[in-house]
Formats: structure tokens, C-alpha cells, sequence
């Protein structure tokens, strides 16, 4: 993952084979993924969206985006909100939902994935994938990297980040002796659980760490159970039919710059 909150690539993982097994995955700009949540909805990194202007190009359903491009389905990101109480310098609530231009075409190798409604268990086997970092201070991977992580509780998370807060809005996922993580260029991506009946949800959003795979330096990723509310207020207020029945979020504390917020008009900002 990264130094001084680096945001993250996969280390110690696997190769990819089918995009089947990763069909809500999508890759931003060449820097960061994130996760299909609805059609037109795609939730990666607060972080992420810091970096991203409106008409990013985002890639769905295939392992190598660079290679094949002509392949993959792209759309362009309209519209974003940040989480209204993310803060840069920890990274709490380090989640954005991004508005896609035209909802995504639903095949074999693309399709939303569900969100997990309740708290990741320790010890539960999860699943990391992304284009980052193969190693530390490594080259960025171009086919899909993924492997598989523990969840670790955050009391134990935060004996290891002592000097940070590992608070409700974060779930960690690593092993004690390292060799296995995210990296540079994985942030936004997703965490997975998978329960006894093979069902899988999406349990957070690569977020930060100390590098990468480092020994007892865990995985962070921003939890998503515990937002759950921004996560379906923002998808409403980004289509513009909020209706009040969800806890409302104050839109002048976004973190994004004004002409990343949704427009009265519809039309996308521009930075």
C-alpha cells in the first residue's frame, strides 16, 4: 500500500485469468479502479476522485486496459461526490460515487456487484484485485492482479498504525507476516467477501497502508457497511430524485471543488 497514507497495487498475488470473477471492476485514468455498485454508479477512493476530472475515461470487463481498450466498454465519469466528512490527512471516509455518462451494457464480464450490509468477520478469507504495483517501489502491473487476504480486527489494525486512526469508517485485511497486499495504483479498488453459499459483496475501497506487504502492516480500506447511507444518498442525489427518506448530507462540506458537485442542469463540471 503506501507511505505516509500512500494509496495503493497487489503484491504476492495472481495473474487474472477470467474477467468473469471480476466483473464489477472497473480501471480509472491508469491510476486507481473501483467497483460497479449500480448501471450508471461506480464507488472507488475519495482520494481517487481528488485526481479525477469530469470526462475521465473509465474501463470495464477486461484484464489489460491498455491492450485492449477496443475491447473493453468505456464511459466517461459525469458527475462525483466525495463522502462530505472525508479528511485527507487520515483518510476517513475515503469513499467518492461517480456518475458514469450512460449506464454500462450488462454481459458476462460486466455487471454491478452487491454492497455487504454488515461488519467483515476476522479471519474471513477476502479478495483483493487491482492494476497497481507488483512490489514496492515495483512497476504497475497491466493485467489484473488479485489475491487473497485475511480480515483482521481494527483494534489489532490500530496497534500497528499507532500514530493514525484506524476508526468505524476503515476495515483492515493482511497477514501478520506480510508478502501479500495492495500497492500504489490498487486505491479505489475492491475488497471482497465471499459467504458459506459462494455469494459475493463488496466490503470496501482500497483506501491506505505503510507500503506494501510490509510485515505487520495491514491493509486499510474504507468499510462499507458502515456507509451505506452516503453510499444510496449519493447515488440518488447524482440521478437527481433524492427523496428525502435517507439521511441527508451537507453538500457545501464535499471535499470536491464546486464544479465537481452535481449541477442544477445536469450537465457535467468542469475543473
Amino acid at each position: 500500500m503506501h507511505m505516509a497514507l500512500t494509496t495503493e497495487k497487489i503484491v504476492g498475488g495472481r495473474q487474472v485469468e477470467d474477467m468473469k470473477n471480476w466483473n464489477w471492476i472497473g480501471q480509472l485514468g491508469g491510476y486507481c479502479g473501483g467497483s460497479l455498485v449500480a448501471d450508471d454508479m461506480f464507488l472507488t477512493a475519495a482520494h481517487c476522485c481528488a485526481s479525477t476530472r469530469i470526462g475521465q475515461t473509465i474501463y470495464f470487463g477486461v484484464l489489460n486496459p491498455w491492450k485492449d481498450q477496443s475491447k473493453s466498454q468505456k464511459r466517461k465519469v459525469k458527475e462525483m461526490l466525495n463522502h462530505p466528512d472525508f479528511v485527507r490527512s487520515t483518510l476517513t471516509h475515503d469513499i467518492c460515487m461517480i456518475q458514469l455518462d450512460s449506464p454500462i451494457e450488462r454481459t458476462r464480464t460486466v455487471r454491478p456487484i452487491c454492497l455487504s450490509e454488515s461488519a467483515p468477520v476476522k479471519n474471513i478469507p477476502s479478495y483483493v484485485a487491482g492494476w497497481g504495483l507488483t512490489e514496492e517501489g515495483g512497476q504497475q502491473s497491466r493485467d489484473l492482479m488479485e489475491v487473497s487476504v485475511p480480515i483482521v480486527t481494527n483494534k489489532q489494525c490500530q496497534s500497528a498504525y499507532s500514530h493514525r486512526p484506524v476508526d468505524d469508517s476503515m476495515v483492515c485485511a493482511g497477514k501478520v507476516e506480510g508478502g501479500e497486499d495492495g500497492c500504489q495504483g490498487d486505491s479505489g479498488g475492491p475488497i471482497v467477501t465471499v459467504d458459506g453459499e459462494g455469494n459475493v459483496s463488496l466490503a470496501g475501497v482500497v483506501s491506505w497502508g505503510v507500503g506494501c506487504a510490509r510485515p505487520g502492516k495491514f491493509g486499510v480500506y474504507s468499510r462499507v457497511d458502515t456507509q451505506l447511507d452516503f453510499i444510496h444518498w449519493s447515488i440518488q442525489t447524482l440521478r437527481g430524485d433524492y427523496d428525502g427518506s435517507l439521511n441527508s448530507f451537507d453538500l457545501s462540506k464535499n471535499s470536491l471543488s464546486g464544479s465537481q458537485m452535481p449541477n442544477p442542469g445536469g450537465e457535467p463540471g468542469k475543473i
